[in-house]
């Protein structure tokens, strides 16, 4: 099997341009009241995590994720501003998704909304509608502000691997990322590690910041959603010197050659790779995003429970009124959810298929690393002296013609009844992708982690599994 010129599996960190992302800033005196009764999740909370931070910039955030309970720190660099980050989704008056979005806090009156590219004029004209005589200010500010995502994770530098010890000092610790206290030799001088693996030795912290030369950084932050997405970071254009220009050519030049010759160099830090692969792990691990081209999870006006909004830290049930509210309350509230976002994977064959997903079910968003480096059969195919990457080896087929149409449907195996879809696909890359499923007629019981084999349109096999934060 061909790799390509991208061999995705040797990949340990990666950055991204996410050109499909636009970005709404919204200032004044209003801000949070206003945004808290437009989104479902409670905006209050991130004004105040921002507040009980101590030490302002350089300070320590974390995430925690809701089903594993391991928690994932990352200290802000030198450099960053102290800002939260919240995701959370929009609905109109029925309660559905108009657009997902993420909520980019610089303080309790400045707030960076980040949405699909698509939907930027829609947003832009029912913010306004709801503006009414609230105190803000509201402009698209996507030519000037960047949504970038690394799979780079702040932590503190240590010459070595990272420490286990416990520190003494309130001052000096820190949560690596197995969640154990670790001690910062350095007192707060700030390098990188792979999320891919905690293995690698620690990056300096100038690798980590090279990809945004050029830029000021407005706001850095671990996804919210899920510490396998790494940190969303967002970016303004600052004015270079022609001789700056000139080298951020020549370092993109170097990157784009070094990449497209396949020297493994360039997988030991930090590489810079198109969105779509963004896209691929994103599908890997289940999350949804987009209204748009092949990430189209939330096109369609779906209910924000179907996008799993409930299990990836999207929505509020206690933080009181918002546009949408009373159906996302009630379907909560009754339990009944018949519908998901799942991922699933095209295999060659029934048993192929069963096997892909058994796999991803059992070993990918395993603890905070990714895990894989602990399967043999994968390490032993790395490349010498490398960890694997966030990909799976074998589990990616480099085959464009496997890859599944957004849009097209998914039916039960052999159904001759193509009128009785069980699944939408939304989003895909390779032979993965998500769609969101009837989950009584995919699943032999509730209790079942895997599908039964499905068909595509086209009469191609594959199968969902339930990503890690639904089981």
């Amino acid at each position: 099997m061909s790799c390509g010129k991208l061999c995705l599996h040797l990949v340990q960190a990666f950055h991204s341009h996410l050109r499909s992302r636009s970005v709404i800033c919204v200032t004044g005196q209003d801000t949070s009241h206003f945004i808290q009764g437009l989104v479902t999740n409670d905006v209050s909370k991130a004004i105040q995590s921002i507040q009980r931070i101590p030490g302002g910039i350089g300070a320590y955030s974390s995430i925690t994720d809701p089903k594993t309970g391991i928690s994932s720190a990352s200290s802000l660099l030198a450099s960053f501003p102290l800002t939260s980050l919240e995701f959370a989704a929009v609905l109109n008056h029925r309660g559905r998704v108009v657009s997902d979005t993420m909520l980019h806090f610089t303080g309790e009156e400045e707030c960076y909304i980040e949405v699909d590219k698509q939907m930027t004029s829609q947003m832009l004209k029912l913010l306004s509608l709801y503006k009414l005589r609230s105190k803000v200010q509201i402009q698209d500010v996507s030519k000037d502000i960047k949504v970038w995502v690394s799979t780079m994770k702040v932590i503190p530098k240590n010459e070595q691997f990272i420490s286990n010890e416990t520190s003494n000092t309130e001052s000096s610790a820190i949560t690596d990322v197995n969640g154990t206290n670790t001690k910062d030799p350095t007192h707060g001088h700030v390098a990188a590690v792979s999320l891919a693996s905690a293995q690698l030795p620690i990056i300096p912290i100038a690798e980590a910041l090279e990809p945004f030369h050029g830029f000021d950084v407005l706001c850095a932050n671990m996804d919210p959603r899920s510490a396998h997405l790494g940190v969303r970071v967002l970016t303004k254009i600052k004015h270079r010197t022609e001789s700056e220009q000139d080298q951020g050519l020549k370092d993109l030049k170097r990157e784009e050659h070094v990449s497209e010759s396949g020297n493994d160099e360039i997988y030991r830090t930090n590489l810079h790779v198109s969105e779509t692969v963004y896209r691929g792990l994103r599908i890997l691990h289940g999350v949804p995003e987009g209204t748009s081209g092949d990430s189209s999870d939330f096109a369609g006006n779906p209910l924000p429970l179907e996008c799993n909004l409930d299990v990836l830290n999207g929505v509020s049930f206690d933080k009181g009124c918002y546009v949408g509210q009373e159906l996302t309350a009630r379907t909560h509230f009754t339990g009944v959810i018949r519908k998901r976002i799942l991922p699933f994977v095209i295999g060659k064959s029934e048993q192929h298929a069963l096997e892909l997903a058994q796999y991803a079910l059992t070993k990918i968003g395993k603890g905070t690393d990714h895990a894989l480096m602990h399967i043999p059969e994968i390490t032993a195919n790395s490349a010498p002296g490398l960890s694997p990457g966030v990909f799976p080896r074998h589990f990616l087929e480099y085959d464009m013609s496997m890859k599944p149409k957004v849009n097209d449907s998914i039916f039960l195996l052999n159904d001759a009844n193509k009128e009785n879809a069980i699944g939408t696909i939304s989003s895909s890359f390779y032979n993965m992708g998500l769609a969101l499923f009837r989950l009584e007629s995919i699943f032999a019981s509730p209790e079942s982690q895997v599908s039964i084999p499905l068909n595509l349109s086209d009469g191609r096999v594959c199968v969902a599994w339930k990503p890690r934060y639904l089981s």
